[in-house]
């Protein structure tokens, strides 16, 4: 193909941090997955470990409160609405868990659009390089949450409801 006096330019735009219109900070939403829409992303307890996802009624801990770091506004902290001081941390050696203290980069998330226009976010940690997502796994007995990389899959898609649209719908 031979393009004579022609320009031709190709942008592609990344929309890490780009909410599609969506204010995120200091609001509260429900987060559930593409794969199983009735399994929402949940704070099973007050322990580090106990970051799960569950379905059936509406509770607190399936509540998420969101807000923006000053130093990163693409980047939000995410609090749990039964148990406020508690974080939602990447770490490199232990993967997804929720932390309760002092504030650091590793609870920091961005909310990447699924690009589909759905709704759905991929949600992504801002340490790193490596693209560290939310992943519902649901291999197992019982459906659980971790940290992946690699290809950007349905499973790592994640719906944020307002918490009043979320309990409106119960």
């Amino acid at each position: 193909m031979v393009l004579i006096g022609t320009t031709v330019i190709l942008v592609v735009t990344l929309l890490y941090g780009e909410t599609a219109g969506i204010d995120l900070d200091k609001k509260e939403f429900v987060m559930s997955n593409k794969k199983d829409c009735k399994a929402k992303l949940a704070l099973l307890g007050w322990k580090p470990d106990e970051v799960g996802v569950q379905d059936g009624e509406l509770t607190e801990n399936q509540q998420w409160y969101l807000e923006a770091n000053p130093d990163k506004p693409e980047c939000f902290y995410m609090s749990n609405g039964r148990y406020p001081k508690n974080r939602l941390a990447a770490q490199a050696t232990d993967g997804l868990l929720s932390y309760n203290g002092k504030r650091y980069s590793d609870q920091l998330w961005k909310f990447r659009p699924s690009g589909l226009n759905d709704g759905f976010y991929y949600i992504i940690s801002c340490k790193g390089a490596d693209d560290r997502r939310i992943v519902m796994d649901s291999t197992g007995e019982k459906p659980s949450v971790e940290l992946k990389t690699g290809p950007f899959t349905e499973d790592q898609q994640w719906k944020l409801v307002p918490k009043e649209e979320a309990v409106k719908e119960v």
